[in-house]
């Protein structure tokens, strides 16, 4: 028989999952940080900057005081995050890593979008903005000169050096080595990756699964569409795998009261 939930129990269990329900119960340490990006599975990035960052703001909520350094020396020099896109550009713990390797492979590959006709018409960018990274190390935006004729504006009008960072960071050639001041300086991959081959990937559906569980966990409780929207996934076959966490014990089905869709419950959710 399938449980059905109230509005408020529903809320209780997704602010919980989150790790909002209470306040810190001793000061900040440095491995809380990791934790709590661990905890929300990703670590969303936003530029807007009138306190501070968004990803600062995130952490703060849950732990209260900290360093914001420690986030920082998480990227470097630890190495125990990497930037990509999830919900967004986000910071996630450095294990997911291969649960992303297929989407800069797809984007890699791709035969439409801008960055496709962008490439297109300027691979000398993309071969330059490469070879000099390969020659010097890790850069930044800043370390590209505007052509003579650039007019900068909002991302539309970034310089082309820019772009050709952006683009080889989307399809995995490039990684963000660090910020300075919020700036990313990017590194090839292999140089900050060494061990990593493509054949360490998950399948497509292992991919999907392990997604899908650590969304599930992040959100205590989810449709379908929260769940596929948290990393930005593919719907179909969803349904599957939330029904195969049902049938093995890691999720519960529930009704939720006004909601017209089923809801899933992270078992450990209930604890929490």
């Amino acid at each position: 028989m399938t449980q059905t939930l109230s509005l408020a129990e529903a809320q209780r269990i997704a602010v919980a999952a989150q790790g909002l329900a209470h306040p810190p119960l001793a000061p900040a340490a440095a491995a809380d940080v990791l934790a709590t990006i661990h905890r929300i599975g990703c670590l969303q990035i936003d530029t807007i900057h009138v306190v501070a960052r968004s990803p600062y703001f995130v952490l703060w909520s849950r732990l209260g005081a900290y360093d914001p350094r420690w986030l920082d020396q998480l990227l470097y020099p630890r190495r125990q995050v990497f930037e990509y896109w999830a919900h967004a550009a986000s910071i996630l713990p450095i294990e997911y890593w291969p649960l992303f390797r297929s989407a800069m492979l797809r984007y890699a590959r791709a035969e439409q979008g801008w960055w496709t006709a962008w490439q297109r018409e300027h691979p000398h960018v993309l071969d330059h903005v490469l070879n000099e990274i390969r020659a010097r190390g890790a850069l930044g935006a800043a370390d590209f000169a505007a052509p003579p004729d650039h007019r900068s504006g909002g991302w539309w009008e970034w310089k082309p050096a820019k772009r050709a960072l952006d683009i080889l960071w989307s399809a995995g050639e490039l990684m963000i080595e660090r910020r300075v001041n919020f700036h990313r300086r990017y590194d090839l991959r292999e140089r900050i990756l060494p061990d990593w081959d493509d054949s360490q990937m998950p399948s497509e559906p292992e991919r999907r699964r392990r997604l899908a569980g650590i969304a599930l966990r992040a959100l205590g409780i989810a449709t379908e569409r929260q769940l596929a929207d948290y990393f930005r996934q593919p719907r179909d076959e969803l349904g599957a795998i939330l029904e195969e966490f049902v049938a093995n014990g890691r999720a519960d089905r529930v009704a939720v009261a006004n909601w017209s869709v089923p809801a899933y419950v992270w078992r450990e959710a209930w604890q929490a």
